[in-house]
């Protein structure tokens, strides 16, 4: 992003962050599909940025945008659980039942403040 930005440019995105140890159980393929495994903290992106030349940093917690991912996430497990039991769409190799522990286990990491879901912009300095 650094390289593409031009001098006095923002930047701005918005991604998962973490206050602690994301979990072993939060590394698999739902927690990559949404964003979580590999969160950084807010201060790990901020020094991420600075490093690469980005000052007046500001950051925004949007809690309730995760917690629709999650919703969502939820939906689409319930949805090919209905479609696998009508034999609608081939489930094997997929394990659901892990998939449905790990997403309650992302839901008690966000309501318990560990993960969250922020804004961020910063200007390529000059």
């Amino acid at each position: 992003m650094a390289r593409v930005v031009r001098l006095g440019g923002r930047l701005g995105f918005t991604d998962v962050v973490t206050n602690g140890e994301i979990p072993r159980i939060l590394s698999g393929w739902l927690s990559q599909a949404a964003c979580i495994a590999g969160a950084c903290s807010v201060e790990q992106y901020q020094g991420i940025f600075e490093s690469a030349g980005f000052s007046a940093w500001q950051e925004k917690a949007c809690p309730e945008e995760l917690l629709t991912l999650l919703r969502q996430v939820r939906i689409s497990l319930l949805a090919m659980e209905v479609a696998g039991g009508l034999q609608k769409i081939d489930l094997s190799g997929l394990d659901l039942k892990a998939a449905k522990e790990t997403l309650a286990e992302l839901e008690k990491w966000f309501h318990s403040g560990t993960l969250s879901y922020h804004a961020f912009s910063a200007v390529k300095e000059g």
